[in-house]
C-alpha cells in the first residue's frame, strides 16, 4: 500500500526518467503495480522503446559474461528483452550459467 506522498514521489520520479523497473526497484513492488498505480493517476505511460545504447549495452556485458537476469537489472528492461536482443545478435545461453554463454552455431 503506498502512501499520498509516496505516490507523489512515485509519479516525480517516472516524470523525471525512471523506468518503471528502476521504481519497483526502488519501491519494492512489482513492475506492474508500479505501472497501475501511475495509470490510475493518470500518467500517459511511455513506451518500452529500447534504445541502440542499451542493445549496446547488452550485448557488451553479455559478451564480459553477464547472466540475463543481471544485464536485465543493470540496463533496466525485462529479461525476456534482453534475451530476445541476444537472439537477434545470434548469441544465446545454453542454460542459466553465466558460463555457459556462447555463439550460436559454436
Amino acid at each position: 500500500m503506498f502512501t499520498e506522498p509516496e505516490l507523489d514521489q512515485l509519479e516525480a520520479r517516472y516524470r523525471e526518467g525512471a523506468s518503471v523497473y528502476a521504481l519497483a526497484k526502488e519501491f519494492h513492488c512489482h513492475r506492474e503495480t508500479v505501472a497501475n498505480k501511475l495509470k490510475a493517476r493518470g500518467v500517459e505511460m511511455r513506451g518500452n522503446k529500447t534504445t541502440p545504447a542499451q542493445v549496446a549495452t547488452m550485448l557488451k556485458l553479455a559478451e564480459a559474461g553477464w547472466s540475463k537476469a543481471e544485464i536485465a537489472e543493470n540496463v533496466g528492461v525485462a529479461e525476456k528483452t534482453v534475451a530476445q536482443y541476444l537472439r537477434q545478435a545470434g548469441l544465446t545461453f545454453a542454460r542459466k550459467s553465466i558460463s555457459d554463454f556462447h555463439t550460436v552455431g559454436q
